[in-house]
């Protein structure tokens, strides 16, 4: 038997070996809410546990699991992802995707950058995590003679953000949020410029960088890759 290490092992491992069954069905176990320690249902697979009791509720089934996925995307400006590689992509687009709609989906608009699907009950837990939010973060480029008015505007709405490039006609500020949803101050960045003025590119969600993928490409989560 493993030696059990002072900070306890994997929920997910000890399930496993309760259930008899894979590391992943136990994390399925685990994410549905079948999982009790110590009395209080735990959701995180990764959760070390000592000497406490571990359950799973009984009558509960096995939850099915699924080839799971999630796709980080580069989602341009006018949108035409995934729909333009469904069938022209180099690889597969993973099956079921057209059956899902965007984590956190890019607002209309003049709006480009990350964009995330997924099927893998995990990354959707840590997105609808209210408690430990995902940071977002956002390059807004804006006419040169405006730059310094747009960042006086949103300092004084204490939103986090600094000037990234100044040149002779453009500008760009970099923008941190607290969350990757579309930032409460996009209306009013719109009604202050025309549309062919501006544009918002989101370019880190949590860990997780636009880079290296460019407009209309993706690539999938690999195993062990967190937000």
């Amino acid at each position: 038997m493993t030696p059990l290490s002072p900070e306890g092992l994997r929920l997910s491992k000890v399930v496993a070996a309760l259930q008899h069954c894979s590391r992943s069905q136990a994390e399925a176990w685990i994410a549905s809410g079948a999982v009790q320690v110590d009395g209080q249902v735990v959701n995180d697979p990764a959760r070390r546990v000592l000497a406490q009791q571990v359950q799973v509720l009984p009558g509960q089934r096995p939850p099915r699991v699924d080839a799971r996925w999630t796709v980080l995307a580069h989602a341009p400006a006018p949108r035409s992802w995934p729909a333009a590689h469904i069938d022209h992509a180099d690889a597969p687009v993973p099956a079921g995707l057209h059956k899902h709609a965007p984590l956190c989906p890019l607002p209309p608009g003049p709006v480009s950058g990350l964009e995330v699907w997924s099927n893998d009950p995990m990354v959707l837990q840590r997105f609808a995590d209210r408690q430990r939010p995902l940071e977002a973060e956002w390059m807004l480029s804006v006419p040169a003679h405006a730059l310094d008015a747009i960042l006086q505007q949103l300092q004084s709405w204490q939103v986090r953000c600094s000037i990234s490039q100044r040149q002779q006609t453009r500008g760009s500020l970099r923008v941190i949020t607290p969350t990757p949803e579309a930032p409460g101050w996009l209306p009013a960045i719109a009604d202050r410029l025309p549309p062919d003025q501006w544009h918002l590119l989101r370019q880190r969600i949590g860990q997780k960088s636009l880079r290296p993928l460019t407009p209309d490409t993706w690539r999938l989560l690999k195993f062990g890759e967190k937000f």
